[in-house]
C-alpha cells in the first residue's frame, strides 16, 4: 500500500491500518496502550483486545501516532500519553506506570523530554479544560 495512502486511512478516522500475518487489521487509535518494538515488527498493546503483531518497524508507527499523543519513551516502547498514570523519574531504570498497572522502562536519555511531552499534552490539556 502506499504511505500516503496508509497515513490518509489512518489519520482520516482515528484508527491505523496494520498488516499482519493473519491479513489486514484496523485498530482505533485511542484503544491502543503502547507499541513495543519486536525486531521488523510492532506488537499492538490494548485496553480491552488481544494482542496485535504487526509488520514494520517501531519508527514508522512513531510517525504516524506521535500527532495523536504518543510519545517514544524507550528505543522500544511507544506509549499513548493518555494512558500514563505517573512517571517515576527517580527509580533505577526510571519508568512510568499506565492506568492498567503495567510499569514500563523509560530511557534516562529520553527521560525529561518524554516528560515534557506528557506534560504538556495531558496535564496543562487538563488543566486550562478544569478537570
Amino acid at each position: 500500500m502506499n504511505s500516503d495512502v496508509f497515513n490518509n486511512l489512518s489519520n482520516a478516522r482515528g484508527t491505523i491500518f496494520i498488516k499482519t500475518d493473519k491479513g489486514d487489521t484496523i485498530l482505533e487509535i485511542c484503544n491502543i496502550l503502547y507499541c513495543e518494538n519486536y525486531g521488523n515488527y510492532t506488537k499492538f498493546y490494548q485496553e480491552a483486545s488481544p494482542t496485535i503483531i504487526g509488520y514494520g518497524c517501531i519508527k514508522k508507527y512513531t510517525e504516524i501516532l506521535e500527532p495523536y499523543g504518543f510519545i517514544r519513551i524507550h528505543a522500544k516502547y511507544l506509549v499513548n500519553a493518555w494512558h500514563i498514570r505517573n512517571f517515576i523519574r527517580t527509580a533505577t531504570p526510571p519508568a512510568i506506570v499506565l492506568y492498567n498497572g503495567e510499569r514500563l522502562d523509560l530511557s534516562r536519555r529520553k527521560k525529561i523530554n518524554s516528560y515534557k511531552k506528557w506534560k504538556g499534552l495531558v496535564i496543562d490539556k487538563n488543566i486550562t479544560a478544569g478537570l
